[in-house]
């Protein structure tokens, strides 16, 4: 393949009239893709070219990897100032300091929106593949597309490769939630995962580079399978120096792991999207008001404001647009709403406040919330920053639930133990937090929870359950 001079800033000085050149170039690109995933979305084939198809990925990831590459140029400057620190003036270099690390942590804002977009695209693909998403949750999010010849060959490669034995290309890059391997290859047809694998990059001389494709798995569905092939594609038949081919090693075991599920434990799957139909109510009152809230279920308050700002790089490196003021007094009166009154100034109130933000990144067990049944245009200016959505918890009204169920609830600041004994065996919850977490960032209805509880009660109390058994409560956001 031929390396491509893909944009590298160097920040020496890193200036806002830089940012802003970088930034609005970004913002045009995630404008185009926006518009294609509302085509997608809204089944307008007319204005929908086939080769928008294969755009996507390449637009997406060079809008990505810029920002990645300005994100460290300006690492580069701080360190070179750290080295120099002993001849600056002190408060210069305090101030400036501050100033470059907003600057990353506004590219980072920024860089979430791509991979919003990047995993609504990719569900397509993987909404149906949830156990194998499994896996790919376990790991550690990849924060940037590599630096150097290996982010070169990878655009490069997801530019020419759009089909590999027939299957379609995914690029793992510009998603947050695909985190082993590089690629998927995807049969069309069936929109099946069928192979994940990794690039792996060689220079030749100057101005060529030589990329290699690696990958496992041609029936990954046949779960449990372990005799997986390991080839190459066409164009990288050529020798891995020994470090690299030890990393590609160990990278293509962990690719395998990934097809093999656990039998050790039974899984009971939670759905819900009880208060997904709020959010469209909240954002029309948002749209009349500037800002507003809306109840959902007992414990939970959702909030909103619009933020008066146009471009993207406004939204994030300048000031806040909103009138906070006034959208926090409306705030403070609907905190009521949502508060325990029997429990007030008796042993064991539970009543607290967790403030939260309705989660726009794909977290696990949860449907991209562009593919929600909310108006896409009120996505739309979530995603983009136009409008900021957050969350009120009190946790009282569920933990109250469970102790009328006979739980034992102890708290201790955000996190809690909840434990009933049933004879001569005891059933506790684990990852409380992560329960709640669903609860607030991901509207689930905690009846659902509240029901599973009983579920998982009844069935120790007639040994349908043996002790120590492990019983994995798998939440998953399946939408009507």
């Amino acid at each position: 393949m031929c390396k491509s001079n893909y944009l590298h800033y160097n920040y020496t000085m890193t200036s806002k009239i830089k940012l802003k050149k970088l930034i609005d170039e970004v913002e045009i690109e995630y404008k185009w893709c926006w518009d294609f995933l509302v085509k997608l979305k809204t089944g307008d084939r007319k204005n929908l070219l086939p080769d928008n198809l294969f755009e996507f990925q390449p637009k997406l990831a060079v809008a990505v990897f810029k920002l990645s590459e300005a994100y460290r140029a300006i690492a580069k400057e701080k360190n070179i100032l750290i080295t120099k620190k002993q001849h600056l003036s002190p408060n210069w270099f305090k101030r400036r300091m501050k100033v470059l690390s907003s600057y990353q942590d506004s590219l980072e804002e920024i860089k979430k929106i791509g991979k919003v977009l990047g995993d609504s695209f990719a569900w397509l693909f993987y909404g149906d593949e949830r156990v194998f998403l499994r896996k790919h949750f376990l790991h550690e999010k990849t924060p940037h597309i590599p630096s150097g010849i290996g982010g070169q060959g990878e655009l490069e490669f997801i530019r020419q490769a759009k089909f590999i034995n027939n299957k379609f290309v995914l690029y793992h890059g510009i998603t947050s939630f695909l985190r082993i391997g590089d690629i998927s290859l995807i049969d069309l047809k069936s929109r099946k995962l069928v192979a994940i694998g990794e690039i792996k990059t060689k220079q030749i001389d100057d101005s060529n580079l030589l990329v290699g494709f690696y990958y496992v798995g041609e029936a990954v569905h046949e779960v449990g399978k372990k005799e997986i092939s390991i080839e190459a594609n066409d164009g990288a038949n050529y020798k891995l120096p020994q470090q690299l081919q030890e990393k590609l090693n160990k990278q293509l075991k962990k690719m395998t792991d990934s097809f093999v599920l656990p039998n050790n434990r039974e899984d009971k799957k939670l759905v819900s999207n009880a208060y997904i139909n709020k959010l469209d109510k909240l954002f029309e009152n948002i749209k009349r008001n500037k800002g507003a809230c809306e109840k959902a279920g007992d414990g939970l308050l959702l909030f909103g404001f619009s933020i008066n700002k146009t471009s993207l790089f406004s939204k994030f490196f300048n000031e806040f647009g909103g009138n906070l003021k006034n959208i926090l007094k409306e705030f403070e009166k609907q905190m009521e709403s949502i508060v325990d009154i029997s429990q007030i100034g008796k042993d064991g109130n539970k009543n607290s406040f967790f403030v939260g933000q309705l989660r726009k990144e794909l977290s696990a067990g949860i449907t991209p919330i562009f593919w929600w049944g909310t108006n896409t245009e009120n996505i739309g200016k979530l995603i983009f920053g136009d409008v900021y959505l957050g969350t009120l918890y009190n946790p009282a009204h569920f933990l109250k639930k469970l102790r009328n169920l006979g739980f034992e609830v102890e708290q201790k600041g955000k996190s809690f133990k909840i434990s009933k004994v049933i004879g001569t065996s005891k059933f506790e919850v684990m990852n409380v937090s992560s329960f709640l977490d669903f609860l607030q960032q991901s509207l689930f209805d905690e009846e659902i929870l509240i029901s599973t509880f009983n579920t998982i009660i009844e069935k120790i109390e007639s040994n349908e359950l043996k002790p120590n058994t492990n019983v994995h409560i798998d939440m998953q956001q399946f939408l009507e």
